[in-house]
């Protein structure tokens, strides 16, 4: 989708190389199509139909008179926005990184202990 809109947006100027995009959006549809037609009908609907409805549901939000939709309704609340100067994010990144890892090992050291767990309890069963 996001060559189809640069290949649409061609004629503005902050849009670089408009034929490599159209080379590459081309090649993304012979890829979908192949692809869809290899894992069966089904799955090629449901690959057209999602970038349809992303279409489908952008054009409405462009068409309903809801403030939040438009950027003037945005610009006064992130003018006003208190300035929080975060001088090291390197830190803060790392230490997400590290939360997550953590977190994601800790889930699978449950996981993992619960599963044995049942399978202990389903072997005295038998």
């Amino acid at each position: 989708m996001l060559h189809l809109g640069l290949w649409l947006r061609r004629d503005r100027p902050e849009v670089l190389f408009p034929r490599i995009s159209l080379a590459i959006l081309l090649l993304e549809v012979v890829v979908l199509v192949v692809d869809g037609l290899t894992w069966g009908w089904l799955n090629l609907l449901i690959g057209l139909l999602f970038p349809i409805s992303v279409m489908g549901i952008d054009a409405v939000v462009r068409r309903v008179n809801f403030p939040p939709f438009y950027p003037n309704w945005w610009m006064p609340r992130y003018k006003s926005r208190p300035v929080v100067i975060i001088k090291d994010s390197v830190v803060l990144q790392v230490s997400i990184l590290i939360f997550l890892l953590c977190s994601t090992v800790g889930v699978g050291y449950l996981v993992t202990n619960l599963t044995k767990l049942q399978v202990r309890q389903a072997k005295i069963y038998l």
